[in-house]
């Protein structure tokens, strides 16, 4: 994680205090132009290639962090019958630069380790994200974690909005396993939380299905999450929360810390809802 924190750091540097037409008003650089789009109904937004490198350098290490402790709500059941599939389809809702990817891998190596895992198993990881300038920062990231003795990892990725339904176009016949959607219930509207839900019904394995969302604690997403799981299709209604907070357990450099302000403790919610 040290090289992909880094490599984000030197970007934003070089970035630093140039100012684009797009600027967040009243924004004097970078940093501040990010810091200012997430407040006075200014437009939230990454395809500006400064605000992507500092959404990964300050963001990172905790979403990573988050997502990992959103798996572990995953009872233990469900665990043990998803470990009896050869091949795991996992989708990234939102995916962005792929901390939520980079947790499932994390998590799964964790489980291997443990001696949970006993058999090869193909993992299969399509990141769906609209913006397309997300993709260079994700492929590097993926790169970071490799093949293990029985962990086979595929990550690909799929440009469209999954909130307007005539993007739906797949061209694949996969039916997926885990969704998972970190930071992204926050910033749709209950009428694409509902959109979402469909896709998600319409995707999700008969077998075995679990859905994971990672956001922030306000009052909106405790009330989108409702409506998604409850427009959820779902053969039993267990669902499991939890807000606990902790330290995303990775170390910036004194000078990178004071310069990118990162986030690092958790600060979010973790919803689960089994399908089946």
């Amino acid at each position: 994680m040290n090289v992909i924190i880094q490599k984000c750091i030197d970007k934003v540097r070089k970035f630093y205090e140039g100012i684009c037409e797009d600027a967040t008003p009243n924004s004097t650089n970078c940093l501040d132009c990010f810091k200012g789009q997430y407040f006075d109904d200014n437009e939230i937004c990454y395809r500006c290639e400064p605000k992507r490198y500092i959404y990964v350098g300050r963001y990172f290490p905790v979403h990573v962090k988050e997502n990992m402790e959103a798996l572990r709500l995953l009872p233990d059941n469900f665990i043990e019958r998803l470990l009896e599939l050869d091949t795991i389809n996992i989708m990234n809702i939102g995916g962005g630069p792929g901390s939520d990817s980079f947790g499932i891998k994390t998590y799964l190596m964790n489980l291997e380790r443990s001696g949970q895992i006993t058999s090869p198993k193909n993992i299969y990881i399509l990141r769906v994200d609209k913006e397309e300038g997300w993709d260079e920062i994700a492929g590097f990231i993926n790169r970071r974690i490799v093949n293990t003795n029985k962990l086979i990892f595929d990550a690909r990725k799929k440009n469209f909005d999954i909130t307007q339904k005539h993007e739906w176009n797949l061209q694949e016949s996969k039916k997926y396993h885990i969704f998972t959607m970190s930071y992204f219930l926050s910033e749709i509207d209950p009428i694409k939380t509902r959109i979402v839900a469909d896709f998600i019904n319409s995707f999700a394995s008969d077998n075995i299905a679990a859905v994971i969302v990672n956001d922030n604690e306000r009052r909106k997403v405790h009330n989108l999450k409702f409506i998604l799981f409850d427009n959820l299709k779902a053969d039993r209604n267990d669902e499991w929360e939890d807000g606990t907070k902790c330290h995303c357990q990775f170390s910036y450099a004194d000078e990178d810390r004071d310069f990118i302000g990162p986030k690092l403790n958790t600060n979010s919610m973790r919803y689960v809802k089994i399908l089946s």
